[in-house]
């Protein structure tokens, strides 16, 4: 047998080989019953392969042509069957019981926690596999890991002013160490005031937000149609109100959604923390302080 025909029966037999390893991944239809996984299965371009959303998903804006399947994390069985998907995502599930159901009816359930990088991760890379996007995951895994060394790497050597991101105000609800927005925070060169907690979130009292003096407030919620805010009498005693550091970011979801959009979310957040320094890029809104 001449040379090229052996290598011809070579590389047969490893694309072979190859293909039986790493089989084709189908076509899924794919509803998404979180605005996090929803923005980033669009953002790894699988935005076609989603057939419905929750109501909570609205980034990218184009997604909210696809027919509703449920709430953030609570599937309505009857619109699910409507769209015949193959898999459904979620970050977490209200009723765990459900997944047993939709399971029996021939649905995959996948469920991906969001509430740090190393679960982003894994998500950005479950998906990918998932989804037959491997590429586009390897890329946002290594934006990640570039986004994160420069946080890091950020010069620190001035004081970490403490913050106190607040995610509700009644009952007051801080992000504990579990929780993303308190590892934004450092990285951001900021000390999040609930850091030493373990726990996500926890309703932390007059006294103890006092004790804790933050130099920085920030309340997403407060700017949008989620909070009728009254800034309450006790914040005067805190530095943040003497210093004109509160501020009420308009867009919220930057803050209460680990997504693609978290190098969005970094630079603002170092922009607020340390003012001083040169605006970072991309930070486009202009902080709002308290009147």
């Amino acid at each position: 047998m001449k040379k090229s025909a052996w290598l011809l029966l070579l590389l047969g037999m490893c694309l072979g080989r190859l293909s039986a390893e790493e089989p084709a991944v189908p076509p899924v239809r794919v509803i998404s019953l979180s605005p996090a996984l929803t923005e980033l299965i669009c953002h790894l371009g699988g935005e076609s392969l989603l057939v419905a959303r929750s109501r909570a998903c609205d980034r990218p804006a184009s997604v909210t042509a696809l027919p509703v399947a449920g709430d953030f994390g609570t599937p309505e069985l009857e619109r699910v069957v409507a769209v015949r998907p193959d898999l459904l995502v979620a970050d977490m599930l209200q009723m765990e019981t459900v997944r047993a159901t939709l399971e029996d009816l021939g649905v995959t359930v996948l469920v991906l926690p969001l509430r740090n990088f190393t679960e982003y991760r894994q998500a950005v890379a479950e998906l990918g596999r998932r989804l037959g996007l491997r590429e586009a995951a390897a890329r946002e895994l290594e934006r990640v890991e570039r986004t994160l060394a420069e946080y890091r790497g950020m010069d620190v050597s001035g004081k970490r002013p403490r913050v106190w991101f607040l995610a509700w105000h009644d009952p007051w609800m801080t992000p504990g160490k579990r929780a993303f927005m308190t590892e934004m925070v450092e990285l951001a060169g900021g000390r999040s005031i609930g850091a030493e907690r373990d726990c996500e979130y926890f309703a932390g009292s007059v006294e103890w937000v006092l004790q804790q003096q933050p130099e920085v407030i920030l309340y997403p919620g407060a700017a949008g149609r989620r909070a009728e805010f009254v800034m309450p009498e006790w914040w005067k005693l805190l530095p943040a109100i003497r210093n004109d550091r509160f501020f009420r970011p308009e867009d919220e979801s930057l803050f209460f959604r680990l997504s693609p959009r978290f190098p969005e979310t970094l630079r603002r957040l170092r922009h607020w923390l340390h003012p001083r320094e040169k605006k970072q890029p991309g930070t486009s809104e202009k902080p709002r302080a308290a009147t």
